[in-house]
């Protein structure tokens, strides 16, 4: 289908619960039963416009992170999730007022080093057109809130910026890439949850943690 794209990489016989989430807000986990009679099968019921955005591993263990283009960030424990079966379309993960989800993951071992890390844009441009402003937080700054609820501020609003457009939750440090694969200087963690971010120079192609 030349609407799709891929999202993950994935093992069919992992008995960790695979974590979807879609732009809507919706989450599910689900553990991978291959069909031995078939090369392509469904891992979730979508509503009418909606689209999966994210697929990572989620053991119990793990915490969940949902990030919104409107700048909220909800954070909770992944086994809040139960897990269902290939058919199911999930339940109500963050609870969105405005925006849609744009980011998901579930981080295996939360600790001191763990930030989230948000770019903050204008929809009027194209993605990657504009530099935009940066802000890395401490995740420890986002409560523990339930499922299917708002979260809280994240990244606060620049004059001109009316969404986020990029997103990673996870350790430290934050790494960053322009879109010809060279690498970029990012300022300090803030620990003000709610703060606005810091004015970039060049536009970010990607984000991401440490390797392991």
């Amino acid at each position: 289908d030349a609407h799709e794209q891929a999202l993950a990489i994935c093992s069919i016989d992992d008995p960790i619960p695979l974590l979807l989430a879609t732009s809507q807000g919706v989450v599910k986990r689900t553990v991978i039963d291959a069909p031995t009679s078939r090369t392509a099968w469904d891992l979730i019921s979508l509503r009418e416009g909606d689209s999966v955005v994210a697929a990572v591993a989620a053991p119990d263990r793990s915490t969940v992170v949902l990030i919104s283009t409107a700048g909220q960030a909800l954070r909770f424990p992944a086994d809040a999730i139960r897990p269902q079966g290939r058919s199911a379309a999930g339940m109500a993960g963050i609870r969105l007022t405005e925006g849609s989800l744009l980011y998901a993951t579930a981080i295996d071992q939360v600790d001191d080093a763990c930030v989230i890390a948000t770019i903050a844009g204008s929809s009027a441009h194209l993605p990657g057109t504009t530099p935009g402003s940066l802000k890395i937080t401490p995740l420890d700054e986002v409560p523990v809130k339930g499922r299917g609820t708002q979260g809280v501020r994240i990244h606060r609003f620049l004059k001109g910026e009316d969404c986020l457009v990029m997103a990673y939750a996870g350790s430290g440090p934050v790494m960053a890439a322009s879109s010809s694969g060279m690498p970029l200087d990012l300022p300090d963690a803030t620990g003000r949850r709610d703060a606005s971010g810091h004015a970039l120079s060049s536009p970010i192609a990607a984000l991401a943690g440490p390797t392991q």
